[in-house]
């Protein structure tokens, strides 16, 4: 219990408005900060210190509509707008009060969450064209707080997956490789592949995509989810009995924390493929050491660990975007349960939970200080940092995604909204997203600096608690 009270006194102290530039890490996260990129921050934490209230209904402040969601999560500009783009291709900006700001359509469908500069203001967007074959290539867009598009990226890659933003870059994974834009003019820069685990001479070609995924993502850009049974219509049956909705890609992590990269002006990059977690120095000039077998120039490959056995089968696996924690470890949960920590700077692996009751990990694990919370289908297990339980809650409906404050862990269900306190007891429960009973598509909480708690449906609403 102790090490809990000491994570609310450390933040009882936080002043909410502190901020610190979003598309860098720093030493600074323990600091209120807007929610400006998927999963919070560049190290996917999914945390924020701020005081925030349970989801309750009459703590509800308002409920805005903004068209059915695949994948994508609010993020809030430095000015408190709220940004979220919808599966019919529009990316609709709301005040803090909640009423609309505005909607623009940009392309047939947008599926993740956006990323903004908050020195900037810039919103950068990963959204989804039709190509010929009825498939779908995801391009990126830049806009402006008013709604204006500034910029268009001409390359294209297929991804459901979030950019994530650090200095004037943009991350953006596809499968195993990892693609590095320019933040301004969108140009690709480059790109570096992730399964290098995988040397292998065999009889075959390594598969180099999930084409469930692939089938499902096209699937949903086609229709155009004009409305939630569209999406539905778009789900295989995974698992016997359980509809876990579309599989999304995970994103990239990255830190520039000094006591872990050194130069800060050089982050870490972490991916987690469907075979491998590898990880990169990030070199912003180009000038990346080189070696026998030559990568991009922006990058330096640390290590490579490999997430399935390593045989000519080529096994695969669906990971949850990978969280990298203040103590230097990648933690990484997979579609069997399992929850892996490697070492940021080498990869050797530092212990593995196997949550098999639980169901596949549904979202990144979150984290503040100590203790990582894992939301699975079932459950949202709380361990310590060397992977011991701690608190283990059950859950209504099929788990979601999560996030963190400085007062509780907010996991959302198919079926409403958990409130857990951080040592996993007064939870509370409150069915609000009664409209996403059918688990088309994956609710998020995120968290803002003025103490409020955001959470978005798939069927198209973003509902406020104060």
């Amino acid at each position: 219990m102790s090490k809990h009270m000491l994570l609310v006194a450390v933040t009882a102290v936080v002043t909410p408005g502190l901020s610190c530039p979003p598309q860098q890490g720093g030493d600074n996260k323990f600091a209120a900060r807007p929610w400006t990129q998927s999963y919070s921050d560049t190290e996917n934490s999914g945390f924020n210190a701020v005081h925030t209230p349970p989801a309750a209904s009459t703590l509800q402040n308002w409920v805005a509509s903004v068209g059915p969601l695949a994948f994508a999560s609010p993020v809030i500009g430095p000015d408190g707008s709220i940004y979220v783009g919808n599966a019919a291709g529009e990316l609709v900006a709301l005040n803090p009060d909640g009423t609309e700001k505005w909607r623009r359509k940009i392309a047939q469908s947008i599926l993740s969450s956006p990323a903004i500069n908050a020195d900037t203001n810039q919103i950068i967007v990963s959204a989804q064209e039709l190509t010929p074959g009825g498939g779908y290539a995801s391009r990126l867009y830049r806009l402006d707080s008013i709604a204006a598009l500034n910029n268009v990226s001409s390359d294209t890659v297929v991804t459901s997956a979030a950019p994530k933003l650090w200095g004037n870059f943009v991350f953006l994974q596809a499968g195993s490789r990892l693609f590095l834009f320019d933040q301004t003019t969108l140009q690709l820069l480059g790109h570096v592949d992730g399964d290098s685990c995988f040397n292998l001479v065999c009889g075959g070609p390594a598969p180099v995509w999930d084409s469930a995924a692939l089938n499902i993502l096209g699937c949903v850009v086609t229709l155009g989810l004009s409305q939630v049974a569209g999406l539905t219509q778009c789900l295989p049956s995974f698992k016997p009995n359980v509809v876990v909705g579309p599989i999304q890609q995970p994103s990239v992590a990255i830190t520039d924390v000094a006591g872990q990269v050194g130069d800060v002006n050089k982050p870490i990059i972490v991916m987690a493929g469907q075979q491998c977690a590898s990880a990169f120095r990030f070199y912003p000039a180009g000038d990346a050491p080189q070696t026998a077998l030559p990568i991009d120039p922006h990058f330096e490959l640390l290590w490579s660990h490999a997430l399935v056995p390593v045989n000519c089968d080529f096994p695969t696996i669906r990971t949850a975007s990978p969280m990298i924690t203040a103590d230097g470890q990648v933690i990484i949960g997979d579609q069997n349960g399992r929850v892996l920590s490697l070492d940021l700077t080498t990869g050797n692996e530092l212990w593995s939970q196997v949550l098999a009751a639980g169901g596949a990990v549904q979202s990144p694990p979150l984290t503040a200080f100590r203790q990582i919370y894992v939301v699975t289908e079932r459950f949202m297990y709380e361990l310590d940092s060397n992977g011991a339980f701690l608190f283990t809650g059950t859950l209504q409906g099929v788990g979601q995604n999560g996030a963190l404050s400085g007062d509780y862990v907010y996991v959302t269900t198919s079926n409403g909204v958990h409130t857990f306190t951080l040592d996993g007891q007064g939870a509370t429960w409150f069915s609000s997203l009664a409209g996403n009973s059918t688990s088309a598509g994956i609710s998020f909480p995120i968290l803002g600096e003025n103490q409020t708690a955001y959470i978005s449906s798939a069927d198209g609403f973003v509902y406020a608690y104060r």
